[in-house]
């Protein structure tokens, strides 16, 4: 149990990956060239467990992605004339994205310690963390 918890936990730090945040960009103007990072590597050295753990987490990100996007379509009807540093802003929700799995799991920890805290999902504890 304590194997796939570890995998899940590493499944999920590997969704900024996913998501550009970690991958590689340079910028010139309003071009953008993103290095995307290959998944073999990682793939070869799971077990078919850990594959469905980290699926599991890839689907999970898909998941998060969607509801980023949903705050983004929300803003824009509430502002319709925004500003790319406005826009932007919207992204410091998701600076914890950038730590490692060893950094966050024990903030979680921490956070999930207060019974109250216990029935939020991941997304919720994730945008708590962030106001603190």
């Amino acid at each position: 149990m304590k194997r796939n918890i570890r995998i899940l936990v590493l499944a999920l730090s590997l969704i900024p990956a996913f998501l550009g945040i970690c991958a590689s960009t340079v910028s010139a103007g309003t071009s953008e060239v993103q290095q995307e990072i290959p998944i073999y590597p990682t793939w070869q050295l799971m077990n078919d467990e850990a594959k469905r753990q980290f699926t599991a987490g890839y689907i999970f990100g898909h998941r998060e992605a969607v509801a980023l996007g949903e705050v983004v379509v929300d803003y824009l009807k509430q502002n319709p004339n925004p500003s790319a540093e406005d826009v932007a802003k919207i992204l410091s929700h998701y600076r914890l994205t950038l730590m490692t799995a060893n950094q966050l799991v024990p903030l979680i920890d921490k956070y999930l310690e207060e019974s109250e805290n216990r029935q939020q999902s991941m997304r919720v504890i994730i945008n708590n963390l962030n106001r603190r």
